[in-house]
């Protein structure tokens, strides 16, 4: 089995860690949507990342399903909470975490993809108030709720250290207004666990 994609991607990274934390098999291919588009088109024509290439040659898409087949399929672990409100509080916070991200790299897109004649104002402005309301609402929610993340190999966990480390290197603009403690403290305390040093952000 092969996940295909690039670590810098936070929804590839994120999967990677997961997979490794559920004891998923898989060969890491480090191909990029851009840089390497004729490859990564012959894999998947969605050229969308990650793409999870399984043992039978089934293509599967998005980091979310890809670890639910995981979880389901492959692993007699799981990374969510075994109860239904601790299920029900941590989808609610990755979801937040997830939009946070999706906000973040749509702010990416335009900045820095984009040529500045063709960028909009108004819709840069409009994500950037998205993915810092995002991440303003997950740090409350937290402080409110510390014990969501006491364990490092759940996936409330993984998320949040892999999204906030994503959107510090690449859009650091975006958290520089924002006073999230708990978040800084979740990405550090993460950021030092051996399988996200695995798969590192920068290796």
């Amino acid at each position: 089995m092969q996940l295909i994609g690039v670590l810098k991607s936070p929804y590839v990274r994120r999967t990677a860690i997961s997979l490794q934390m559920l004891g998923v098999a898989f060969e890491h291919r480090s191909l990029s949507t851009f840089d390497n588009e004729d490859e990564y088109r012959a894999i998947n024509p969605a050229l969308k990342a990650p793409t999870l290439v399984c043992d039978d040659g089934t293509v599967m898409l998005d980091s979310s399903l890809i670890l639910q087949y995981a979880e389901a399929a492959l692993s007699l672990r799981s990374l969510w909470p075994d109860n239904p409100a601790g299920l029900q509080r941590d989808f609610a916070l990755v979801s937040m975490a997830m939009a946070a991200c999706d906000k973040a790299v749509q702010y990416i897109y335009e900045v820095y993809r984009r040529p500045e004649s063709a960028q909009l104002d108004s819709w840069r402005e409009r994500v950037v108030q998205q993915s810092q309301g995002a991440f303003t609402e997950l740090e409350r929610q937290l402080q409110q709720n510390p014990q969501a993340v006491a364990s490092d190999e759940c996936q409330l966990s993984v998320t949040a250290a892999v999204v906030w480390q994503f959107v510090w290197e690449y859009a650091g603009e975006l958290l520089q207004p924002l006073q999230c403690p708990g978040l800084e403290a979740l990405s550090r305390r993460m950021e030092s666990h051996p399988v996200f040093r695995q798969f590192s952000l920068s290796p």
